[in-house]
């Protein structure tokens, strides 16, 4: 996992490598640190939830 701030500090972005991802997908495995806390809160409000 690697987080850049190349697009500057309101648009941070998260880049997620795994051994288990086809290279294909490296690219498609990167996207702005906002929605990931986004959908890690989501998350976590559902497993609260069960």
């Amino acid at each position: 996992m690697r987080f850049n701030k190349e697009k500057g500090v309101d648009n941070m972005e998260i880049d997620i490598y795994s051994q288990y991802v086809h290279p294909d997908f490296i690219s498609d495995l990167k996207f702005p640190l906002n929605d990931f806390l986004e959908a890690l809160d989501i998350a976590s409000q559902a497993l609260r939830d069960l």
